[in-house]
């Protein structure tokens, strides 16, 4: 990609030529997360601008040395996409989540569904005769929107959530508050 036109003054500060045959995607995390970072995790890449392509990646660099930005400490991660669509282009805007740890086959539920007392946490199940009952359960990992139930539930049981508490993920197409908008049904 070509920075500099011909007949342009430049300094040795002016990047004159910029070389794309490797796209890395360069993250931000504070000081509060960088600590869960590891080299070689998976990370999910989501384009700003294509919110429905999800890019597989892993964490190539961690920086050892942090920056300020807005008074908060952070930490430059690179991170490496497996494969690049042809929709991610240098400069493009990014959301990156790292995976912490990962299991598969477990029960979860969502997080709003659980509850504690002081005996410890549990849900209100649903009987096969339409009772409740307190179900006391074991959780493991957790997102913060769902939980890992290790013991006292098993697949198929019903949980009552509170009206409005669980929703499935959606992600937002976003809007540009330049562009006219069609009418739209209210």
């Amino acid at each position: 990609v070509r920075a500099i036109e011909p007949g342009q003054t430049v300094t040795t500060q002016d990047a004159i030529l910029v070389l794309s045959d490797r796209l890395v995607v360069s993250a931000q995390f504070d000081e509060t997360d960088i600590g869960k970072v590891e080299l070689n995790k998976k990370a999910f890449i989501t384009l700003d601008a294509y919110p429905e392509i999800e890019i597989e990646g892993t964490v190539d660099h961690i920086a050892y040395e942090s920056e300020i930005v807005n008074n908060v400490t952070i930490y430059d991660v690179d991170i490496l996409p497996k494969q690049v669509p042809k929709t991610l282009r240098s400069g493009m805007s990014v959301t990156v989540e790292v995976v912490e740890e990962e299991k598969k086959d477990v029960l979860i539920l969502p997080s709003k569904a659980i509850q504690y007392d002081t005996k410890g946490e549990f849900v209100m199940a649903k009987e096969k005769n339409g009772s409740l009952r307190k179900c006391y359960i074991d959780t493991g990992l957790t997102d913060g929107k769902n939980t890992e139930i290790i013991s006292g539930l098993s697949s198929g049981d019903s949980v009552l959530l509170q009206a409005g508490a669980y929703l499935p993920k959606k992600k937002s197409t976003g809007t540009n508050p330049f562009m006219p908008q069609r009418n739209r049904k209210k």
